[in-house]
């Protein structure tokens, strides 16, 4: 079977006479539609006897192509000029019918349309001209029972740490890198989800307050305590690249709140979108449906606002309930989501090296960036151009391992999407974040708008998580400091990161000149933005230390008499596992650097 289909901002027909003895007596003999997908197909002898497995096939794909570009109709139409090896006019009309059954009975929120067999028919088409509106397929069945050879789709490369692009196959692989994911994922072996959470991760996860709770609802992550502060600091940085990435642009921003993201959305054809009385847009949509489309289709389309804008939020995540392991809920309790649109593909190049170079030197302050890979996903012709050369260039400037996935196959939305995938201590890929630009998205969902000599022009789009969700991020830290563990070192976090910054104890509180000292040290350390506390209680110098360490506080100054009258300090440092002496105004000025929020 070989099908032409052409999305069709207009279609009619009408049948005229009949061309053979078989034509069916139509149920239809005219129709007129707009926003039609337009499926020409010929039957071929063999389609019949394989008819089950044929249709298994084309539903799939159909039902992709009507889930993406959102028709009004789905038309039908016998065409015998695709092939030279014609089934024989019964059988055609069989395995048609078929078809249409198929397609009514599989696939929801279209109207199917078939036009009738074995007729002369005039048509009239006007094809919407974006990358999806016309394809061509061919099904086929195997007659002998043989291994299935998948034909190659892409080709990879693997970026290594000198910056060398090195196209592989499977034989080359072996000895590249010691990366699973590089070694894997390009061949299909693998997927970003296969992921096993360890009982002492989770053990971390309560003990900065993420409370996993299971009950008949479902399974869900609480958040009490340091866990609150530590998703408002990790989502703080998200605002930091955002400013950053638009402070030296006429950047338009528009205000969004969605009612939620879904995973688990089943059969919408339309995202809900509503509005406030004080014009702001609420959207529950999936994956599906690119997230903000349907505004950007309002926004530019009805309230002719012009690019370059940019849209900003942290969604909700709505998902049924069940029994899911960890990581689902770590990948789908927020979603960050960035949207900018500008004119041309020059300027969204720009928006994207920029943000990948925020990106990247924000994991890199992090001290993940050596435990991360990039995946670069690229269209072929794209590639060709070299649109993705900046970042790549970017990506080299920090030594990043890399793997750029150039896809064959045609009528792909997005130029490229990147993706920053952290290997965690089980050599599994957890993916942190996500960016993809699109120059042909809003041709395929008609997002335009008509610059000032009235031209219609259709925007460049970039998507992005930013750093991404902080519950992720925050197991990525986690992980690592888990990896300092299994190496027999001191596991600790990111000093900004930390509720509780220093902790000052002196020796005994029954000496009042030692808690004043203490009590000083500690004011000039707020003086100085330092979160920093003073132990006061009652118990003893080691239950002191102890308690501090389990809190995992980055510094702990004790404060003794000889630190009173040489007015120094005796400072433990948790991450290098050593003790310093340093005067107040020293210590002071390290941390400053410690205390500093990435990449500010």
């Amino acid at each position: 079977m070989k099908v032409l289909l052409i999305h069709a901002e207009h279609f009619e027909f009408k049948a005229l006479s009949k061309a053979v003895n078989e034509a069916e007596e139509p149920i239809l003999k005219e129709f007129n539609g707009n926003n039609a997908l337009v499926m020409f197909t010929s039957v071929e002898s063999g389609d019949l006897n394989s008819l089950s497995k044929l249709l298994s096939m084309l539903i799939e794909d159909i039902a992709n192509l009507l889930q993406t570009l959102k028709p009004e109709y789905l038309v039908i139409y016998p065409y015998a000029h695709l092939s030279k090896d014609l089934a024989n006019p019964a059988e055609a009309l069989k395995v048609l019918k078929g078809i249409e059954e198929a397609v009514k009975s599989s696939v929801k929120g279209v109207n199917v349309v078939r036009a009738p067999f074995g007729w002369y028919k005039s048509f009239t088409i006007k094809c919407l001209g974006h990358p999806l509106s016309e394809l061509s397929r061919e099904y086929r069945v195997a007659l002998e029972a043989k291994e299935e050879v998948k034909p190659t789709i892409f080709k990879c490369f693997i970026m290594n740490v000198q910056g060398d692009l090195i196209e592989v196959t499977d034989e080359e692989f072996k000895g590249l890198t010691e990366e699973p994911i590089l070694t894997t994922y390009c061949l299909e072996k693998t997927s970003l989800s296969k992921w096993v959470l360890k009982p002492r991760l989770e053990e971390l996860f309560k003990k900065f307050g993420y409370v996993l709770i299971r009950d008949k609802l479902g399974v869900r992550l609480g958040k009490v305590g340091q866990a609150l502060h530590v998703d408002r600091l990790l989502s703080s940085l998200n605002d930091v690249i955002i400013e950053r990435l638009t402070k030296d642009s006429n950047f338009t921003k528009v205000e969004v709140s969605s009612l939620g993201y879904s995973l688990n959305i089943d059969n919408v054809s339309e995202p809900l979108i509503l509005t406030d009385e004080k014009g702001l847009k609420y959207e529950v949509s999936n994956d599906s449906i690119p997230i903000h489309a349907h505004i950007l289709k309002e926004l530019l389309g009805v309230k002719q606002v012009k690019p370059p804008l940019f849209m900003y939020e942290i969604k909700p995540v709505l998902k049924k309930s069940s029994e899911l392991n960890f990581r689902d809920y770590l990948t789908a309790l927020t979603k960050p989501q960035f949207t900018a649109v500008v004119d041309d593909l020059r300027s969204g190049l720009d928006i994207v090296k920029n943000l990948v170079l925020d990106l990247t030197t924000a994991f890199k302050d992090l001290n993940l960036l050596e435990d991360m890979v990039v995946i670069a996903e690229v269209s072929d012709l794209s590639f060709k151009e070299g649109l993705l050369e900046p970042i790549l260039q970017t990506l080299r400037n920090h030594n990043v391992k890399a793997l750029i996935k150039v896809s064959l196959k045609e009528g792909s939305l997005w130029d490229f999407i990147i993706r920053y995938v952290y290997i965690d201590s089980s050599k599994s890929p957890t993916e942190l974040s996500k960016t993809a630009l699109t120059s042909s998205m809003s041709r395929a969902f008609r997002i335009s708008y008509f610059d000032k000599d009235n031209n219609q022009r259709y925007p460049v789009i970039i998507t992005s998580d930013l750093i991404g969700a902080p519950e992720v991020l925050f197991y990525a830290l986690l992980d690592k400091a888990l990896k300092f563990e299994e190496e027999g070192k001191t596991p600790c976090l990111p000093t900004w990161l930390m509720p509780t910054q220093v902790m000052v104890i002196p020796v005994t509180v029954e000496n009042q000149e030692l808690v004043n000292y203490a009590s000083l040290i500690v004011s000039k350390l707020r003086e100085n933005s330092v979160r920093s506390e003073v132990d006061l209680r009652n118990v003893g110098l080691g239950r002191k230390i102890r308690d501090a360490g389990k809190e995992w506080i980055p510094f702990i100054v004790v404060v003794g008499e000889r630190e009173v009258n040489t007015t120094t300090l005796n400072v433990r440092v948790r991450c290098e596992g050593i003790q310093h002496t340093l005067t107040l105004n020293s210590f002071i000025e390290l941390l400053k650097k410690e205390v500093k929020t990435p990449f500010t």
